[in-house]
């Protein structure tokens, strides 16, 4: 008596576990880019130019009216702890920042604001500026 070989069955795909994958991944991507909110929330009054363009660095410091100075969700800092805080942002590699001071910001506040950033490695600043109509 011969025993005839069964061909083994084809592989079966089942798509449910791939979409509930792509689902999680799907959820986890809304809710976290709707955590990544920079310090968009504080109020700022930029000053105004004709000329704006909206190309903006990766690290953003924003100095605000009462001369406050905010980076990486901390508040309140010296020019000097925004600088260590700078570079360690950068290590060592060269980098753009972005500062959004306020419109009545002390101009003196600004510059020390400024240097600090150049301090730390900066190689661009760009300042942030709401366009003229």
């Amino acid at each position: 008596m011969r025993r005839r070989r069964s061909r083994p069955a084809a592989p079966i795909f089942t798509f449910a576990p791939m979409v509930d994958i792509v689902l999680l991944l799907l959820i986890f991507f809304m809710t976290t880019t709707s955590f990544l909110k920079s310090e968009r929330g504080l109020k700022v009054d930029l000053p105004s130019a004709s000329q704006a363009s909206s190309s903006q660095p990766s690290p953003e410091v924003v100095l605000t009216k009462d001369g406050k100075i905010l980076f990486d969700k901390r508040v309140n800092l010296t020019p000097l702890q925004l600088e260590q805080a700078l570079r360690a942002v950068f290590k060592g590699a060269p980098s753009a920042v972005s500062l959004r001071a306020d419109t009545d910001a002390r101009h003196g506040r600004v510059v020390e604001v400024m240097d600090a950033i150049k301090r730390a490695g900066a190689t661009r600043l760009a300042v942030a500026v709401q366009e003229r109509p």
